[in-house]
């Protein structure tokens, strides 16, 4: 087990087996296309297709021992996310969706919350070290306290897991990977969530090169909570 970019930035012998065999089930099944991980980085294939993978997500939470932990894949084909999976292998569950056709844990559709007003919601929100962020999390999750119901800290799928199934109502979060929130955005947006910026901007989920060094701040929820939960975080 090393650190990365901080002490609560592991690798694992975990992430390591878990990204080898994933990526052996795409060189074998989808050979042309490229790949984004989060442990190997950026792979360019020969077609528009790139699969974005996190082989172990919540790698701390799996370290210490706790069941908040899973494996996150997305297809993009000519820069859009095309189709989502998450999978909680502690608890056996599995999301799926493909754009267009629906979300779905386990084969039963899925749905979010209906709820509209902050004051009535739980929220997920990030709580992660790294400097360029501080600023921007501490303001929103400050006001999140002020107003909301309830706010939690996953930091693995498991908040976007909630989300798009309707146990929590929303989330916020300043450090995702592009392999964070690639593929569960197509869950999510099928679930009837919507994405954007904190500040209201519209999200690039393009998997370029670069794409591996950037941290990517992301708020979601169905639209009308989103339309609040914006105004309140600004």
């Amino acid at each position: 087990m090393h650190t990365k970019r901080g002490q609560s930035d592991l690798v694992t012998a975990a992430d390591l087996a878990s990204e080898a065999a994933m990526l052996e089930v795409l060189g074998s099944e989808a050979p042309k296309a490229g790949v984004l991980s989060e442990e190997s980085g950026f792979r360019a294939g020969a077609s528009s297709d790139v699969w974005v993978i996190d082989p172990l997500d919540g790698t701390v939470n799996y370290a210490v021992g706790t069941d908040d932990f899973g494996v996150v894949v997305g297809l993009v084909r000519d820069g859009e996310p095309l189709v989502g999976g998450m999978f909680l292998p502690t608890r056996g569950a599995l999301y799926l969706a493909s754009r267009g056709s629906g979300a779905f844990r386990d084969g039963s559709r899925l749905a979010v919350s209906p709820i509209d007003r902050v004051e009535d919601a739980v929220f997920d929100h990030s709580l992660a070290p790294f400097p360029e962020i501080e600023a921007a999390q501490r303001r929103t999750l400050h006001a999140l306290i002020r107003s909301a119901r309830g706010v939690r800290c996953a930091h693995s799928l498991t908040y976007l897991a909630r989300v798009a199934e309707g146990v929590y109502d929303g989330f916020v979060y300043h450090s995702l990977g592009l392999w964070d929130i690639c593929g569960p955005s197509v869950v999510l947006e099928e679930a009837g969530a919507v994405l954007a910026t904190p500040d209201g901007g519209r999200l690039d989920l393009r998997p370029t090169p670069d794409a591996a060094g950037r941290m990517i701040a992301v708020a979601g929820a169905n639209p009308r909570l989103l339309a609040s939960l914006l105004e309140t975080i600004r």
